[in-house]
């Protein structure tokens, strides 16, 4: 008997829990499953291939395929799932949640519990998120996204001269530490609190000075970084997706990745891919970064400018700690971010 599934998610951007989502999909067909992939409203191109059903969210009470699992991925809709989605699950024979974004007022949804089989989520404090709010204990499990890596071969790049520092995100600025978001944001740690951080084109500028035979390249960059850097030969930026993805990667040999305390990552996907590429990653310790990065093993978790320019200095001065680093990050990109284990969890529950 086939096994059968209902997937609701939002397809409508080619973001990172888009493409985790559509992962998902995949996967599941591949192992047999019959999945009703349902879109939450409009979908983009990139999805359409992984969408089977010709209606949406609002017309799902009355189309929807009854009596089966339902696994809803959610994204920025899960305040809207919360006060919609009562008819569906009930109809559901049970209902797995993944969280990609923000918990919203999920944990205090009092009829989703009855149905309510797991909850996702993409790093621990995430799950403390949705802990602390829940009002009925859930199954509740932690899994990496549902990134496809195998495109990245893990070989780290030799250096000629200059240590070349990655910096890939989309423009959002709450993803860098601009004027407008200095001051913004969630300070859920000790050192946030007491720590205002500099602004990128002051801590950009300070790593330039202070580590030799540096370099950096982003894709992309906010318009305020851009600007303040765009004649200074030490960087370099490129337009989103104008090269591959894994093309740019392999241009470099470490990877950065800090943003305002605006912006709380659930993965992000930026440094699976990275790892995959086998680059040592420096980021903050919150959030997912935090738990894709083993502290001296696939790379450094650093709070203040000191921290960032003390672990460049290191990797500059080192290649052959640098070199052994690059293969312990593709090695846990292979044994920790299989996404597979999303089906895995899926069958078992």
């Amino acid at each position: 008997m086939t096994k059968r599934i209902n997937v609701l998610a939002s397809w409508s951007g080619p973001g990172g829990g888009e493409q985790s989502a559509a992962k998902i999909v995949r996967m599941l067909r591949e192992k047999g499953w019959h999945v009703n992939a349902i879109p939450w409203k409009s979908i983009h191109p990139d999805h359409r291939e992984i969408v089977n059903t010709n209606f949406d969210f609002e017309n799902m009470k009355n189309k929807m395929e009854e009596g089966i699992p339902l696994l809803f991925y959610g994204n920025d809709n899960v305040n809207e799932f919360a006060d919609k989605a009562e008819g569906i699950c009930k109809k559901s024979s049970g209902v797995v949640i993944g969280i990609n974004f923000i918990v919203g007022r999920l944990p205090k949804t009092k009829w989703l519990f009855d149905k309510l089989r797991c909850v996702v989520f993409q790093n621990k404090e995430k799950r403390d998120d949705w802990k602390r709010k829940e009002i009925a204990e859930s199954r509740l499990e932690i899994l990496y996204g549902a990134i496809d890596l195998d495109q990245f071969d893990g070989k780290p790049t030799i250096r000629n001269k200059d240590l070349v520092v990655l910096r890939m995100s989309n423009t959002d600025s709450r993803k860098f530490v601009t004027k407008k978001h200095v001051n913004d944001g969630e300070k859920v740690h000790c050192w946030q609190k007491h720590l205002v951080k500099e602004l990128d084109s002051q801590f950009y500028s300070a790593l330039a000075m202070a580590v030799p035979n540096i370099r950096f390249e982003f894709m992309v960059a906010c318009n305020e970084v851009e600007n303040h850097f765009r004649k200074d030969p030490k960087f370099k930026f490129w337009k989103w997706n104008e090269i591959p993805v894994k093309d740019f990667l392999s241009r470099g040999h470490v990877f950065l990745y800090r943003t305002s305390n605006a912006w709380r990552d659930q993965y992000p996907r930026v440094i699976a891919e990275a790892l995959a590429s086998g680059l040592p990653c420096l980021v903050e310790p919150r959030d997912g970064p935090m738990d894709r990065i083993v502290y001296g093993y696939n790379g450094f978790h650093c709070i203040t400018i000191n921290d960032y320019i003390n672990q460049l200095k290191l990797l500059e001065d080192n290649e052959s700690l640098r070199l052994h680093m690059s293969k312990n990050c593709s090695t846990f990109a292979k044994e920790k971010l299989d996404p597979y284990k999303w089906v895995d969890l899926i069958e078992n529950i």
